[in-house]
C-alpha cells in the first residue's frame, strides 16, 4: 500500500489531528535546527529538556505536599518550565563563572536534575495516587516527558501552529543580528549586537 492510499484512499482511517500537529512540528525543527546546529548547541537541548524530569518530581511533592490539591496539569508545567528556566541559567552561570567547558557544565546540570527527578518521582508517585484515590490519575514520566503524538487534539495542533509562526516570525524578525552573532560572535559583539 503507498502512503497516499493510506492517507487518502477509500479505506483511509486516519487520525488527522496527530499528522498535521507532526507536520507543523517538523516545520518548527526545520526553522530552528540550522542554526542549532552551527552554533554546536544540540547538547544544550538536551540537556534541559532531560532536566524537565526534576520538574516532573516537584509537581509530585506539591501535590503530596498538598494532599493532592495542587496536583493537576497547571502545576506540571510551572513546574517543569520553571526547572526548564534554572537549569539553562544554572548551566550558563556554570560556564561563565567557573571556567567550566559548555559541556560540563550541562552534563553536571543534567545528571543532578535527572536523578533528583528519578528518586522524586519513584518515592513521591505511590504516595500521590493514594492520596489522590481511585479517581485520581497520576501520569507516567514518560508520558509527561515525552507525550504521544496519536493523543494530540485539533486544539495541540493550532498550539503548535502558533508557537511555530512565533518561532518563525522571531526568526525572521531577528534574522540579520542573529545570522551575524550565528557566523561572527565576536564581530557582532563588537558592532553591538547583544
Amino acid at each position: 500500500m503507498r502512503t497516499l492510499d493510506a492517507l487518502f484512499g477509500p479505506s483511509a482511517d486516519v487520525a488527522w489531528p496527530p499528522v498535521v500537529a507532526a507536520v507543523i512540528i517538523a516545520a518548527l525543527g526545520g526553522l530552528v535546527s540550522p542554526l542549532v546546529v552551527h552554533r554546536r548547541l544540540a547538547f544544550i537541548g538536551q540537556g534541559v529538556s532531560h532536566a524537565a524530569f526534576l520538574g516532573v518530581g516537584l509537581a509530585m511533592l506539591i501535590g503530596v505536599g498538598t494532599g493532592g490539591a495542587l496536583w493537576g496539569p497547571v502545576t506540571l508545567a510551572a513546574s517543569v518550565a520553571a526547572v526548564c528556566v534554572a537549569s539553562a541559567l544554572v548551566m550558563a552561570g556554570l560556564t561563565d563563572s567557573a571556567r567550566t567547558s559548555a559541556d560540563a557544565a550541562i552534563g553536571i546540570v543534567l545528571v543532578v536534575a535527572m536523578a533528583a527527578g528519578f528518586l522524586l518521582s519513584n518515592r513521591l508517585a505511590p504516595t500521590l495516587a493514594e492520596r489522590l484515590g481511585p479517581d485520581g490519575v497520576v501520569p507516567s514520566v514518560e508520558g509527561v516527558l515525552f507525550g504521544a503524538l496519536i493523543n494530540a487534539d485539533w486544539w495541540d495542533a493550532v498550539i503548535a501552529g502558533l508557537a511555530t509562526m512565533l518561532v518563525g516570525g522571531t526568526l525572521w524578525w531577528f534574522r540579520r543580528p542573529i545570522t551575524f552573532w550565528a557566523f561572527d560572535e565576536p564581530g557582532a559583539r563588537a558592532f553591538g549586537v547583544s
